[in-house]
């Protein structure tokens, strides 16, 4: 699965409602469930899927995701949502999010929102419950916003690009696929958790300025052409 983040001019879009999303190709992605240490599946899924769409500019780039959950729950243990990248110092395949965290297995780029904070961090770390707890050292604050409305979240989550902190973060760079993926949690379904495949988003490069004469430039060259042939015709007339 690809999906095209679109380039914007300008600020980002920072609330759920603003109109340049609809500059971005809408996505829907199943979630599945995870699975403990046994092999077995955890608590039946109360959130299915995530639709998001993604747009970025010359500094950050911003994600909308949207989600259907029975309950508002701001509580510690509450609502909440990731997005996973993968960190600049990981290379090949990653672990699938149904078995992650695993013993030794590579650490995750998160960023992650709660709803009990209102709030969205970002580190390089083996576990999701530092960031959902409030405990994780040297974690990046992210620009949020999120409202819930009709038994739906709604979430705009905007990171930098090549961010500076924390180290070795995803970069979003021109021309390379980025490996993403998403993790939700519903406080009224406790233990449960989400979580997608991974997909790729590249970045949709800028449209560039119309190389089309305009009406006017056409009529310009007409005339000039009509004025050129009349002076080689009085020129090369007989006499």
């Amino acid at each position: 699965m690809i999906i095209r983040a679109a380039h914007v001019e300008g600020p980002l879009p920072e609330s759920p409602d603003d109109p340049r999303w609809h500059q971005a190709e809408p996505a829907d992605v199943r979630l599945r469930n995870v699975v403990n240490i046994g092999g077995e599946m955890t608590a039946p899924q109360t959130v299915s899927a995530v639709s998001f769409r993604t747009v970025y500019n010359q500094e950050a780039i911003s994600f909308r995701l949207s989600w259907h959950d029975p309950s508002e729950d701001r509580t510690d243990a509450g609502d909440a949502a990731a997005l996973v990248l993968r960190p600049t110092h990981v290379r090949g395949d990653t672990v699938t999010l149904q078995i992650w965290p695993l013993r030794d297995s590579s650490p995750l780029d998160l960023c992650l929102w709660s709803a009990a904070r209102q709030q969205a961090h970002e580190a390089i770390i083996n576990s999701y419950d530092p960031l959902l707890e409030g405990r994780a050292q040297h974690a990046a604050l992210l620009a949020s916003r999120a409202t819930y409305h009709y038994g739906a979240w709604t979430l705009v989550l905007t990171r930098p690009r090549i961010p500076s902190t924390p180290e070795a973060g995803a970069q979003i760079v021109p021309r390379h696929f980025i490996p993403i993926a998403f993790a939700v949690w519903d406080g009224g379904n406790p233990g449960q958790r989400a979580v997608s495949p991974w997909i790729d988003v590249i970045l949709q490069e800028p449209l560039l300025e119309s190389t089309t004469p305009t009406r006017d430039i056409v009529l310009v060259w007409v005339v000039s052409v009509l004025v050129l042939l009349m002076a080689l015709g009085l020129i090369f007339k007989k006499p």
